[in-house]
């Protein structure tokens, strides 16, 4: 199976898992709100997406809309204590569209003419897949990563840009392998990925799980260095504040240990950034 049905087949288990335990111990907010994040993000956010590609694709259709049907099948079941009602309607609809959903060899989804009536999820322990929830992990912080600096330089996700990305053998390997999942999600052309690969001078740079990713053609680089400058000066006014107050006796002796502790921490922080702007600054070219 490819990574993405695997990830939301294990996520399912979990969930089975966690829902079962929680109501047998007579808890029920707990399952509500485990259940309502692996509905809304795991399979609408994400697995929806992921799988877009192939319901395009004739050749590649059915094994993802037979996922798709156990996968609601079963998430239905596991909802149906909360939501009875809407829960009901959608599965009489999918019954209606798709009389068979078990997947032969993973999981079985007996038909019954009631959601009421139907048969409580379980023995799925056996798809739980902690090797396909790993790797869509980094998948989905580099996705992340990149929307996000689609964000701070206001890109729309309909523009599609090039990227490329540095990283260990073993994450380069993993990237390129699922690099058309990021391409997708991302809205990228092309990511190219390699344990050398160099900034271009014109390129944002983001961070996800060690892997540093360079999005092209975002940046003007006078008006970069202008607005790392400015943060250089507001973060050295800060700077000068805090140190101030740390070499004020009076401050340090009378005011309360939290709260000289709190401008300890905070002066540590602003070092920090300042450590990051200096050396986003050095990176730029003529830096």
């Amino acid at each position: 199976m490819p990574l993405e049905d695997r990830w939301i087949l294990s996520r399912l288990a979990r969930a089975v898992e966690v829902t079962t335990g929680q109501l047998e111990e007579f808890k029920f907010s707990e399952p509500m709100n485990g259940l309502y994040r692996f509905f809304w993000n795991d399979f609408c956010d994400w697995y929806l997406e992921l799988i877009k590609p192939r319901m395009h694709d004739e050749s590649l259709r059915g094994g993802a809309q037979r996922v798709l049907a156990f996968v609601l099948d079963e998430a239905l079941r596991l909802l149906h204590p909360f939501v009875p009602f809407i829960t009901e309607a959608i599965y009489q609809k999918l019954r209606e569209v798709c009389p068979e959903r078990g997947l032969a060899g993973v999981g079985e989804a007996a038909d019954s003419s009631a959601l009421a009536q139907a048969a409580w999820p379980g023995g799925m322990g056996g798809l739980v897949d902690e090797e396909a929830e790993g790797q869509m992990e980094v998948v989905q912080q580099t996705v992340r990563a990149i929307r996000e600096v689609r964000t701070r330089y206001q890109v729309g996700p309909r523009k599609g840009l090039e990227a490329s990305a540095k990283a260990s053998a073993g994450r380069c390997a993993l990237l390129a392998e699922q690099g058309h999942l990021i391409r997708h999600l991302a809205s990228l052309e092309r990511l190219e990925v390699s344990e050398g690969a160099v900034k271009p001078d014109d390129a944002a740079v983001a961070i996800a799980d060690e892997i540093e990713i360079y999005v092209h053609g975002l940046i003007d680089v006078a008006q970069e260095r202008a607005r790392l400058e400015g943060q250089k000066e507001q973060l050295a006014a800060a700077l000068g504040r805090c140190e101030g107050k740390l070499a004020n006796e009076n401050f340090v002796n009378r005011a309360k240990a939290e709260v000289v502790a709190r401008e300890r921490e905070r002066l540590v922080q602003l070092q920090e950034q300042m450590g990051t702007v200096e050396a986003n600054l050095a990176k730029l070219p003529g830096g």
